[in-house]
């Protein structure tokens, strides 16, 4: 077998492999939508509920090389700020991460390493291996920026509504659960959020402690900034209304400004494209006739 077509083999299974891995943690739409209807909006257990054979597959490699307790406790706060919550996800996430760096240098080593010399096959066996040890946390860590991302441009506009609410004369709790169940942000994740600070104010936790958990499950700064303004009004009796009209303003001209950051960072990173794919070209295009025209001019 020519090496070229065993390599591009090669790459797709791998390709194959980690586009399974990123559909196996995503939600179950079924039982999703069920629990919308049962005003159950938690998200779905992920790993072993959703596919039992990767799942056993996973748990039984966490038991066998059990993660330690810092790496546990990172690997916690990451999903959290991802969006996936339970001990199953985690359990998950560190088994999937042990199967993909064995799997993959171990499936090069069986069916390709032959293929390469031995110093090159040995570095893309350890690469495979370092691929398969960070793929898993490059993704969840991309999620939980995403996640962060949503959260953070759609704050502006849920306290906006969340002011008005409180104008109209609802008690901060009843506006919270309100804004939460609005149709414009029922599915994002600042929504879920709300409802989850809502769940736990309605069985007993005080509403500081629900705002301090609102803070811990986002992992957004501008998040803590909104609770500790809203434990100092709680604090000194000002006007809630107002004080959710001006930090509402403030991040509404700070994401004014991470957009015209953005803009006008985008004429240097069109440099790069210019220079390496439109002006090589434009040139091949322009000059092209007028090159083979003095070619043949001097040597024909």
């Amino acid at each position: 077998m020519p090496i070229y077509i065993f390599a591009l083999l090669f790459i797709s299974i791998v390709i194959i492999i980690v586009a399974a891995a990123i559909l196996l943690t995503r939600k179950d739409i079924v039982t999703e939508r069920l629990g919308e209807l049962r005003g159950d909006r938690r998200a779905p257990p992920k790993g072993s509920k959703a596919v039992p054979v990767l799942g056993g597959l996973t748990s039984a490699l966490a038991r066998l090389i059990p993660p330690p307790a810092g790496l546990l406790s990172r690997y916690k706060t990451l999903l959290t700020h991802a969006g996936f919550r339970g001990e199953g996800s985690l359990i998950f996430l560190y088994g999937l991460k042990l199967l993909l760096t064995v799997s993959l240098p171990v499936a090069f080593f069986l069916f390709g390493f032959r293929y390469f010399p031995f110093n090159l096959g040995v570095a893309i066996t350890i690469l495979l291996a370092v691929v398969g040890f960070l793929g898993v946390d490059f993704y969840i860590s991309y999620k939980a920026r995403k996640r962060q991302e949503e959260i953070f441009h759609n704050l502006p506009d849920v306290l906006d509504l969340l002011a008005v609410v409180v104008e109209a004369g609802m008690g901060l709790d009843a506006a919270i659960e309100r804004v939460s169940a609005e149709q414009k942000f029922m599915k994002t994740p600042l929504a879920s959020e709300l409802q989850q600070v809502t769940r736990e104010v309605m069985v007993g936790v005080p509403r500081g402690d629900a705002l301090k958990g609102l803070y811990e499950r986002t992992g957004l700064e501008d998040i803590k900034a909104f609770v500790g303004m809203m434990l100092q009004t709680e604090k000194f009796g000002t006007s809630i209304s107002q004080s959710l009209k001006v930090f509402s303003d403030s991040m509404r001209t700070k994401r004014r400004q991470i957009a015209e950051e953005a803009a006008a960072k985008t004429t240097i990173k069109l440099v790069f494209p210019l220079v390496f794919l439109i002006f090589p070209a434009m040139f091949i295009v322009i000059a092209g006739p007028a090159m083979i025209n003095i070619y043949k001019a001097f040597f024909d």
